[in-house]
């Protein structure tokens, strides 16, 4: 595919793409089973390593740049734009406002589903607007992102139905707008304090920027965001999730990144100690468990060669 049939296809903000050297010497595969239903474009995306930028090209005339979603089924995708990086492993779903330009890349296998709404639709809704100009991230247990992932496989049988008349057609594009604003709006609300949302978003910061320190604990996170364990573990539950399993989440990926960083060389016994996992094997049960492979045979998938021990 060239950029043209990318961004006619499952890549429509694409203004930039590139295939990482290492992926060279073993070919390249991309495969996407596309729809486009009167301004609704969903996309199944099946794609080996692969880089590039999207969004703030010339042509969208500002104010047609669409809002894009993306749900992650296998590998990673990562987004990053002036220091600030946003790396989706499978579960997550992110949603982006292609107006600005991101550069994006993925891994090896990566397969994930988008979806790309006009975006004057999703701004139709009341404070969508304030949720611009970044990458919104919902964890995998989040009930939004469920929602949009059912629509999006809803998606794939109405999209084949001939007969959908065009009250149906719209109604989908009206649905998919109202699930992107949804998540637009409550990405950008300032909860109290002590509300459980509020808890839950300030409890995940403070854990983003302490998640070094190795006696990091339920009681250290609710000391630090000042409410009671209780509320703390209350807030986190309320979302179908644990502290320490976001803990365990946050260090993988610290983890993950330390792992493929070009010239870190660490290996996988330095990581898991670096990040805080009881030993390696422990480090690679989690590992295989979110990435589909060991850290070596990952690695190995990645590079084309072999990676640390493990």
């Amino acid at each position: 595919m060239f950029l043209p049939e990318l961004r006619n296809g499952p890549f429509p903000d694409l203004t930039r793409f590139g295939i990482p050297l290492t992926q060279v010497p073993h070919g390249f595969r991309l495969d996407a089973k596309v729809q486009s239903l009167d301004g609704l474009l969903s996309a199944q995306v099946s794609s080996d390593a692969l880089d590039g930028v999207g969004g703030g090209g010339s042509g969208w005339a500002g104010s047609g740049a669409p809002i894009t979603a993306y749900v992650v089924t296998s590998g990673r995708l990562e987004f990053a734009r002036a220091g600030r990086r946003h790396g989706l492993t499978p579960g997550q779903v992110c949603v982006r406002d292609t107006s600005s330009a991101w550069s994006f890349s993925c891994t090896p296998a990566a397969e994930f589903r988008l979806v790309s709404v006009p975006r004057h639709l999703v701004l139709s809704y009341p404070g969508s607007s304030e949720g611009l100009d970044e990458v919104r991230v919902l964890e995998a247990e989040d009930p939004r992102g469920r929602v949009l992932e059912e629509f999006l496989e809803r998606m794939e049988t109405f999209g084949n139905n001939g007969n959908a008349t065009a009250p149906l057609r719209a109604l989908a594009l009206d649905v998919c707008a109202l699930i992107l604003a949804n998540i637009l709006v409550d990405g950008r609300v300032r909860h109290p304090a002590n509300a459980p949302m509020g808890t839950l978003s300030s409890a995940k910061d403070a854990i983003e920027r302490n998640i070094g320190n190795a006696d990091l604990s339920p009681s250290i996170v609710a000391d630090l965001i000042g409410v009671s364990p209780r509320t703390l573990h209350r807030a986190f539950s309320a979302s179908d999730d644990t502290v320490m399993a976001f803990i365990r989440r946050t260090r993988l990926r610290r983890a993950h990144d330390d792992l493929v960083s070009p010239g870190r060389g660490l290996g996988v016994t330095e990581i898991a100690t670096r990040w805080h996992f009881s030993d390696a094997s422990h480090f690679i049960r989690h590992f295989k468990s979110v990435y589909g492979a060991t850290p070596r045979a990952y690695l190995r998938n990645l590079h084309g060669a072999a990676g640390p021990e493990a």
